[in-house]
């Protein structure tokens, strides 16, 4: 009797694995339909961007909107020696130099996500400079994944950061760098210490030292796309503004920070560089100092 109550016991429990083993198989092959799917509507839905793109910035479009910056240039460079005294009036007057059809919100949808051209043109195996993290890294994980981790990315920011921050770095190909920018550090020790000699991408947000740490940079070396975030007066933002103009950038993208009446988020791509992202010029906007 015992014999054929473990006999049966085991038939049973071999049934409930065997039931088991392909209901689990089931399941997952519903869900790499589901992930099939998925991939095939993003595909899909950044198809149907790209079209609305084209249709938006079609040659025609973009010979009228040149018409009309190079009409405007005039005004707002006026406005730039007799500014506005609010800063929020001064963002009013700044209007893009170059048309991107295809940028993307990277990072935060609010404070510290950028605007960022065109990024599947971003080239194999560059390197991505991202200044100020204060342990937000959210732009830097989603850049590394929005391109598969195809560049380098060198961090820096003037306190020791979380040791999980330092790990996540480690994870997609970056490094971090402690210390003050500009003072302890400049952006070009960056790429010496990683025995590098160029950066495809800058995102500088580092509370003011944007001032004096920035052009010695510029000075010696080129990046395609610039995204930076002024802090300061009118004046500091003017005085900034020239400076980046008379190194070959063109704004693309202006965003006051809501959360910082003073604080200015400017998206750059250098003139360069517009055929590889496939941008195109409007007009000289931004007087050069």
């Amino acid at each position: 009797m015992g014999k054929k109550a473990g006999l049966v016991w085991l038939w049973l429990l071999s049934t409930v694995l065997f039931g088991t083993f392909f209901a689990w198989n089931h399941f997952k092959s519903k869900l790499d339909d589901l992930e099939k799917l998925k991939s095939r509507t993003i595909m899909l839905e950044k198809r149907i961007e790209r079209t609305e793109d084209v249709q938006r910035f079609s040659p025609k479009v973009l010979e009228l909107q040149k018409k009309k910056a190079e009409a405007n240039a005039p005004l707002v460079m006026k406005k730039f020696s007799n500014p506005p005294s609010s800063n929020p009036d001064f963002y009013q007057i700044i209007v893009p130099e170059v048309v991107c059809p295809h940028y993307e919100r990277i990072g935060e949808k609010g404070d510290g996500g950028k605007n960022v051209c065109n990024p599947d043109a971003i080239p194999d195996n560059c390197t991505i400079i991202s200044l100020g993290l204060n342990d937000v890294i959210q732009f830097d994980r989603d850049i590394q994944a929005r391109t598969n981790q195809r560049c380098n990315i060198i961090g820096a920011e003037i306190n020791e950061p979380a040791a999980a921050t330092r790990e996540t770095y480690r994870s997609m190909r970056g490094t971090i760098f402690t210390g003050r920018v500009g003072k302890d550090m400049s952006i070009t020790d960056l790429l010496i210490r990683k025995q590098l000699d160029s950066a495809e991408i800058l995102k500088m947000d580092i509370e003011d030292d944007e001032h004096f740490a920035l052009e010695p940079f510029l000075v010696e070396n080129t990046v395609c796309q610039l995204f930076i975030e002024i802090h300061g007066t009118v004046q500091q933002h003017i005085s900034l503004l020239k400076t980046i103009a008379r190194y070959g950038y063109k704004i693309f993208s202006v965003e006051p920070n809501p959360l910082c009446v003073t604080c200015c988020e400017y998206s750059y791509l250098h003139e360069k560089c517009l055929q590889r992202y496939d941008a195109s010029t409007l007009a000289d906007i931004i007087p050069k100092l």
